[in-house]
Formats: structure tokens, sequence, C-alpha cells
């Protein structure tokens, strides 16, 4: 059984307060995304252990809001920390940004090891890596039930199997248009 979300814990920790061990790699992470017509983007800062800082900027090839230009900031710089071996991260951001990132984590919780949306009228949604979301909409579109729908009912219907990822609704429109039999 699947516990309510409101029932999961989410623990606050004031890591100010938190004494490191002499031999941990901390890392600290700034980020920040933007979006506009033009385009969407992402800047990350990384501070080493020594205090030696790295910066990249990053241009994205989709469209996105800032707030999911930040997560996708997020993400790069967590995947990066992780291969350079790093023990602890810290994320930092301006109050406004954290105000943001604190209500979009606050939609997600994990389970049994799997990350879980909370949907606004479905139950939790399986958060779906974009490379393995491949067979959702190949599933609803022409599986043994596939009805050749458009591109936004798909989506809602990938939603109402459960599923979701950051760029279902992209990737469902894309989908149908590329259907040869529609």
């Amino acid at each position: 059984m699947t516990p309510h979300p409101d029932t999961i814990a989410t623990p606050s920790l004031d890591l100010e307060s938190l004494e490191w061990p002499t031999d941990c790699k901390a890392w600290i992470l700034y980020m920040d995304g933007t979006s506009n017509q033009a385009g969407c983007g992402a800047r990350i800062i990384l501070t080493d252990p020594k205090g030696i800082e790295f910066s990249h900027c990053f241009r994205f090839e989709f469209k996105a809001t800032n707030n999911e230009a930040e997560y996708k900031a997020l993400l790069v710089g967590m995947r990066v920390v992780e291969e350079l071996g790093a023990d602890f991260l810290l994320i930092r951001k301006d109050p406004d940004q954290a105000r943001k990132l604190k209500r979009a984590v606050t939609r997600y919780c994990l389970v049994k090891g799997y990350l879980y949306r909370k949907g606004k009228s479905l139950s939790l949604l399986r958060c779906l890596h974009p490379d393995d979301a491949q067979w959702a909409p190949d599933e609803v579109h022409t599986g043994d039930c596939g009805n050749h729908v458009s591109g936004e009912t798909l989506a809602y219907q990938v939603l109402r199997m459960g599923y979701f990822w950051l760029t279902l609704h992209q990737d469902a429109k894309k989908f149908a248009q590329s259907c040869e039999p529609c």
C-alpha cells in the first residue's frame, strides 16, 4: 500500500550548525536558471572543499520555465559533484529562489526508493527519467488499447496511467506528430 503523501515526514536540518568531519569532501553548489522567448539556460558555480570555484553556463535545447531551468541546473550540479566523489553537497540560493525550490520540492516524495510527484487531483505519479519514458506514450498511443490520440490527450492519458516527467507534454506532442498512421 502506498503511503499518503501527507504522512511522509520531511526532516528539517539546520545545515549551518552541523559539525562536518574533518576528512569529508563537502562541495557548495550555487545555481540559477533563466528562461525567456530566446530560450533558456542555467549557470552553476561549484566550490570544492579547498575553496576553488568552478563556473559553467549552459543553454538548453528545449523550452522551459525559470523554475524548470533552475531544477535542471540543480540536477546537473548534483551529477557533477557525484562524479567528482563529493561526500556532501550544500545548495545555496538567494531567498526568493530558495522559496521557489522549497515549493517545488514539496511536490515530490520518495517511496521505496522511487521518486513520485504529488498530483493535483490524482494520486502519486511515478517520475520517469526521459530516457526511460518512451514506452509510456508508445503504449498509450499504439499499444493493444491504443487509439492514436493527439499529443495533449496522450499526455493526460499517460498521467492517468500514473506516470510523470518534466517534458511529458512536449514529448507526447512530438510523439503524436511523428506517428505515420495518424
